[in-house]
């Protein structure tokens, strides 16, 4: 009979991440089977199939070059995409007393998962005063002098500067 001539491997993609079901293919006993195609995930990367999860613990990585000997359950790991770089769109801004400017940011890659940044400036306060926006931070001169606006990202803790210098606006 047939049955008994294939083996059962569940592919266990994950749902929480991939809302992709479960999947059973048959493997014929004794062959290689071949790497399932990975599916588009935004935020994820599939890093490798294994043969055993505990909790979010993966052992056993499955070698896709190796015979299927046994019905088995391949478990998919993933992992979020960090932040790999971060740039404000400008690197030096003059406003005067009271005057505003938004500036905005750029997260590479466009697919990483966690793009929530944070942004401080140096003198803490007296200088100018930040405003977050959904593309970057407004950023308005409050007094006479100089500053520098750092925005940094929550993933991968990547970092870059902008100056400031506010003229008395006389």
């Amino acid at each position: 009979a047939a049955w008994d001539e294939a083996w059962n491997v569940i592919l266990d993609w994950d749902y929480s991440i991939s809302k992709k079901s479960q999947e059973t293919i048959q493997v014929k006993k004794g062959t290689v089977m071949s790497e399932p195609t990975k599916p588009s995930v935004t935020g994820y990367n599939l890093t490798a199939w294994y043969k055993d999860k505990s909790g979010t613990t993966f052992t056993n990585p499955w070698d896709f070059s190796s015979s299927v000997t046994a019905s088995m359950t391949l478990h998919a790991k993933w992992e979020e995409i960090p932040v790999s770089s971060i740039t404000f769109s400008e690197k030096n801004i003059t406003l005067e007393k009271n005057e505003s400017k938004t500036v905005t940011i750029s997260i590479q890659p466009d697919n990483a998962k966690n793009k929530n940044v944070s942004y401080t400036a140096s003198p803490a306060s007296g200088v100018v005063q930040l405003t977050k926006t959904a593309t970057g931070v407004t950023i308005k001169g409050l007094a006479k002098g100089t500053a520098t606006v750092t925005v940094t990202s929550e993933s991968g803790g990547k970092t870059d500067t902008l100056n400031v210098k506010v003229t008395s606006g006389e």
